[in-house]
């Protein structure tokens, strides 16, 4: 059985749409595993903050994936990511 992977979203109160507003990314781990690593994360990349929600938006293979966030997210600085969907895969 192929690994499933998932697409996420990471918001706040001031994000309304998922298009332009929080944090898109995709991972093969747990959610709540990877979005407890959002919380410690520091330095440069401390752009989401502490007290964010999440929703899973899809599900499915590491390419369609890849392709959702690549589609959510198609060049840097929008919202809290700092690269563009795909790059730091």
């Amino acid at each position: 059985m192929a690994k499933l992977f998932v697409v996420y979203w990471l918001y706040d109160e001031t994000c309304i749409c998922i298009w332009s507003d929080g944090y898109v990314g995709f991972t093969g781990q747990s959610p709540p595993e990877r979005f407890s690593q959002h919380q410690r994360t520091k330095g440069r990349y401390r752009r989401v903050p502490k007290n964010f929600k999440s929703r899973v938006v899809f599900r499915g293979s590491v390419k369609q994936c890849e392709a959702w966030e690549r589609t959510l997210r198609p060049h840097t600085f929008i919202g809290w990511n700092i690269l563009a969907g795909g790059s730091n895969s």
